[in-house]
């Protein structure tokens, strides 16, 4: 069975004037919905990772850390927090990815340059491969590098690690 991992989607991500506000981000979270549409309708294992920590991002008991609307975990999804980078952070993460079966894992998300590639190379390291679905994710900008560049890069060096594919390949799986 397939895995659909959903990496830090958001509100910290959408309210402009964030410190990590995707400006162009608005296109990347019509196609996660679809994604998440899909494999909510194909039973797929759904994990939901949330980022929280003290402090002024991502707050932990702030309205900014938590999802964005249609992307809470809905019954028999789950839900991992961290408070770190990758995923694996959390071993809890690891665990439900371990019981899982491993083909194939798909990441949808926030940031692409951070989060999600964090837990892609850790999850390399330990023999899970991932496909990260480009279009269903975006990278904050970072020392004047506008963010469809920056993701772009991003994704290309990716296939070190893991893989990649468009929404629409989930799409028709």
């Amino acid at each position: 069975m397939s895995t659909l991992v959903v990496m830090d989607v958001q509100r910290e991500y959408f309210t402009p004037g964030r410190p990590f506000y995707l400006a162009d981000g608005a296109d990347s979270l019509e196609s996660a919905r679809a994604v998440l549409d899909h494999a909510r309708a194909r039973n797929f294992n759904i994990i939901h990772v949330q980022h929280l920590q003290d402090g002024d991002l991502f707050n932990k008991n702030g309205e900014l850390g938590q999802f964005m609307d249609g992307f809470e975990p809905e019954q028999g999804e789950h839900h991992v927090v961290k408070s770190q980078l990758a995923a694996y952070t959390n071993p809890a993460y690891g665990d439900l990815i371990e019981s899982f079966d491993q083909r194939p894992i798909y990441v949808i998300g926030y940031g692409s340059s951070m989060c999600c590639l964090a837990t892609i190379v850790t999850g390399a390291s330990k023999g899970h491969r991932y496909t990260l679905v480009a279009d269903a994710s975006w990278a904050k900008s970072g020392g004047g590098i506008e963010e469809g560049s920056m993701h772009r890069h991003m994704v290309a060096a990716l296939g070190i690690h893991g893989s990649v594919c468009q929404s629409g390949d989930v799409l028709q799986a």
